[in-house]
């Protein structure tokens, strides 16, 4: 009778054993499961900021150039334009 009753206890000894690894080890899980998605948003983070960036000096660059294009699209009136080159204009009214 005293045996079976050490062989119980060293089961329940070893069953709350493996209770306390299992849990031990679902936290391991857990931790590893938040460490890698906070990494992944980590890189998306980092990606959104570049996109962000480079959205924003081709907005730059994309209002320079319309700026550009309408210093060059002046109306003077009274000059006919016969002329087939932007330089042939420019020739005619400087002259």
């Amino acid at each position: 009778m005293e045996e079976i009753k050490n062989m119980l206890k060293v089961m329940q000894e070893e069953i709350r054993q493996q209770k306390v690894d299992m849990q031990d080890m679902k936290e391991d899980i857990k931790n590893t499961i938040n460490s890698n998605i906070n990494e992944k948003f980590k890189c998306l983070e980092t990606k959104n900021e570049l996109l962000e960036q480079k959205l924003e000096t081709q907005t730059i660059k994309i209002n320079n150039l319309e700026r550009i294009i309408r210093k060059k699209n002046l109306l003077i009136f009274g000059v006919s334009e016969d002329e087939k080159s932007y330089w042939d204009l420019e020739k005619r009214l400087l002259i």
